[in-house]
């Protein structure tokens, strides 16, 4: 009677094999992008239908390498995150920050050089206005 094989036995270390496969997909997905392509990921859903979120949760517990912190500071700039149209883009943006991203770095590839507090009133951005002035005061 013990070595019977019930279906919920069955069921159960299916289920069970199924979802460990699944995360270890995701970690392998996450673990092979650069951290360009990690933030870009969180940032929209260009990859696969709810990897944002994976990615997301990367940036938020793992980080980002040094690398690519100075490529923001030194290239990209905080607006550029902001840009973004993904409702990720303050929360990933907020742990950049928290990661060594300055909140005062200029985007120089948009060819303009404008501080980002400066970018978001001509863009009438209220959004990243709102970011700026509440949760960094």
């Amino acid at each position: 009677m013990e070595n019977k094989i019930t279906l919920w036995r069955v069921l159960k270390y299916g289920i069970g094999i199924f979802l460990s496969i699944c995360v270890s997909l995701a970690a392998i997905f996450v673990y092979s992008l650069e951290s360009d392509d990690i933030v870009m990921c969180a940032l929209d859903d260009i990859f696969i239908v709810k990897a944002k979120n994976i990615c997301k949760s990367y940036v938020e517990h793992v980080g980002v390498s040094d690398d690519f912190i100075n490529k923001v500071n030194n290239q990209y700039g905080i607006s550029y995150l902001l840009n973004s149209n993904s409702e990720n883009k303050f929360i990933v943006t907020e742990h950049l920050i928290k990661q060594g991203v300055m909140i005062n770095s200029i985007n120089r590839v948009d060819g303009l050089g404008l501080p980002p507090l400066h970018a978001v009133f001509i863009t009438d951005d209220i959004e990243s206005f709102s970011f700026f002035t509440c949760t960094w005061r």
